[in-house]
C-alpha cells in the first residue's frame, strides 16, 4: 500500500513509522511506501528502510487527513481514497455528546459505507496512538493489539541497533539533556527546570521563542532544528529527558538512559509497546489527557487557564522525578 500523510504532526508521523515497521514484521508478505512531510523523509529512510520505502512523493492508495467530512466529500464524490484516523480520537475526547456530534458520527459511518472513506477501529481510540491509525488500514484490519505488542520489542530493540549505528555515541557519558518543550503547553516550567537540572542541556527548536525563558535564568540552552538534529544530541547525552513532544518518540528509539516526562498525554496512546514503563513519569495532572490547545506564543494558555500544565506542580509528580534523577546520577 503507499500512504500518503504529508499532513501531520512530526509526533503523529514518527509513531506510524513504528507502528508500520511492527506491522511489517508481522506480515513481510508486502512491501509499503510511505510519503510523509519533506523534513522527516531522510531520517525516516535511512531508520525504517528494512521495513517499509520512504518517498517524498508518489502515487497514493489511501491519503490520512484529520479534516472534517465537509472538506472530504468532494474528493470521495471523484473517487479519492482517504483514511480519517483522528476521527474518533477528537470525537471522544469531547466533554459531552451533543446532537451535533452524533450527526457527524452517523454522516461518517455512512460515508464509509458508500465512498472510498475509512475509518479506524473504534476500540482502539485510545491504545497506542501509531498502531490505532496503521491498523486501520485495510491491509491490518487482521492485526489484533496482542499480536502487536507481542511483536513490538524485538522491533524496537533492531530499531535501537540501527539509530545508533546511525548517529554513534560521542558523549561524555555523565551529561543530562533534557528537552524541555512541545508545540502545546507540555512545557517544563523554567524556574522548575533551575531547581532541579540546573547542570542539563535544554534543547529546544530553533524557532521555538520560549527559549529566552531558559537563558534569563543562565541555563545552557542548545538548539536543533532536523530531526537529524535531535538524534546527534540524544547521542551525545548520557541521560535523556523529554515531555510528551516529538522529541520524546525519537528517544524511544534510543537506549536505556532516555527517560519520558508525561504531561498532556496518556502514555499508553504516545509510549511505543515495549518501551520500559520504569523509564516512563506518568502524568498526575487532574485534566489528564488534555486537548493539547497548541501553543501560540509565550502568553498562551491551555484550555484549564495554565501556562504550564498542572503536573509539574504536583508534589508526587516531582517526588518522583528528583527519585528518578537521583538514582541516574547514583548509576553513573
Amino acid at each position: 500500500m503507499r500512504i500518503d500523510f504529508k499532513i501531520s504532526g512530526f509526533g503523529d508521523a514518527w509513531m506510524r513509522f513504528i507502528a508500520l515497521a511492527i506491522m511489517t514484521e508481522i506480515d513481510p508478505s508486502t512491501r509499503h511506501v510511505v510519503y510523509p512531510s519533506k523534513p522527516l523523509v531522510s531520517l525516516a529512510k535511512q531508520t525504517f528502510e528494512p521495513w517499509f520505502d520512504v518517498a517524498e512523493s508518489g502515487p497514493a492508495d489511501v491519503t490520512m487527513l484529520h479534516y472534517g467530512l465537509r472538506r472530504l466529500l468532494p474528493g470521495l464524490l471523484n473517487g479519492e481514497a482517504y483514511y480519517s484516523p483522528f476521527y474518533w480520537l477528537l470525537r471522544h475526547r469531547r466533554p459531552r455528546t451533543t446532537i451535533k456530534d452524533r450527526l457527524n458520527d452517523v454522516a461518517f459511518q455512512a460515508a464509509s459505507l458508500v465512498t472510498r472513506l475509512s475509518l479506524p477501529t473504534e476500540k482502539y481510540t485510545f491504545k497506542y496512538q501509531g498502531f490505532m491509525e496503521i491498523q486501520g488500514l485495510k491491509p491490518f484490519r487482521r492485526v489484533t493489539l496482542a499480536q502487536f505488542e507481542a511483536a513490538a520489542p524485538a522491533v524496537l530493540e533492531k530499531l535501537r541497533v540501527r539509530v545508533q549505528s546511525l548517529f554513534p555515541g560521542q558523549g561524555s557519558g555523565s551529561s543530562v539533556l533534557v528537552f524541555p518543550s512541545g508545540s502545546a503547553h507540555q512545557i517544563m516550567p523554567p524556574d522548575f527546570a533551575a531547581e532541579y537540572f540546573r547542570d542539563a542541556r535544554f534543547a529546544f527548536h530553533r524557532k521555538d521563542l520560549f527559549a529566552s525563558e531558559y537563558l534569563n535564568l543562565g541555563l545552557n540552552v542548545v538548539y536543533f532544528e532536523s530531526p537529524e538534529d535531535i538524534f546527534s544530541l540524544i547521542s551525545g547525552a548520557g541521560t535523556v529527558y523529554s515531555t510528551d513532544s516529538f522529541p520524546a518518540h525519537l528517544a524511544q528509539l534510543w537506549r536505556d538512559e532516555c527517560y519520558m516526562l508525561m504531561s498532556q498525554q496518556k502514555a499508553e496512546m504516545v509510549v511505543v509497546p515495549g518501551f520500559p514503563d520504569g523509564q516512563i513519569l506518568h502524568s498526575l495532572a487532574p485534566c489528564h489527557p488534555c486537548r493539547s490547545r497548541a501553543r501560540l506564543d509565550k502568553e498562551s494558555k491551555c484550555d484549564a487557564g495554565r501556562m504550564y500544565c498542572h503536573t509539574w506542580n504536583d508534589p508526587v509528580y516531582v517526588g518522583r522525578l528528583v527519585s528518578l534523577a537521583a538514582q541516574n546520577d547514583l548509576a553513573r
